[in-house]
């Protein structure tokens, strides 16, 4: 895979998308780190999860924040991203649990579903270098929506 790669989490591991000549390929991944090292050339590693977790002064990242509005007037959800004990969680009701006592609010059962997802991509960041100059967080649906006008 040369170029930009536009990348998603799916039930096995990973989807990538990328062009080769005047098509479209896609490619399955089981680890991220395994994706990103497929990825060759200098284009960047574009994927729909959250990069940048929150911290303890910053419990919505400003990201979200402006990206917010675009989605929701598109018609889309911008799901709060995890804190980073969300991901260490071993089920849906830790979680939840964890959730509260941080920010006073439950998890969805959609951003539950993404915290493994997240979880890896934050583990590479911060044990690669390069990665973090290459890996890039993207949502199509703010794409699309700024696309149209």
């Amino acid at each position: 895979m040369k170029g930009h790669v536009g990348v998603d989490g799916c039930r096995i591991g990973w989807v990538a998308v990328f062009a080769e000549g005047d098509r479209l390929r896609y490619r399955l991944f089981r680890e991220f780190e395994a994706l990103f090292m497929a990825a060759l050339g200098p284009g960047d590693v574009l994927v729909d999860i959250p990069i940048g977790l929150p911290w303890g002064g910053c419990p919505t990242r400003p990201c979200d924040s402006l990206a917010r509005p675009s989605r929701s007037q598109a018609g889309f959800e911008c799901l709060p991203s995890p804190r980073p004990r969300r991901l260490q969680a071993n089920d849906v009701a830790e979680g939840r649990r964890l959730n509260i006592a941080e920010l006073g609010r439950s998890l969805s059962a959609q951003a539950w579903g993404i915290c493994a997802k997240v979880a890896e991509v934050d583990k590479l960041l911060l044990a690669d270098v390069a990665a973090r100059g290459r890996v890039r967080e993207i949502h199509p649906e703010v794409c699309f929506w700024g696309l149209n006008g």
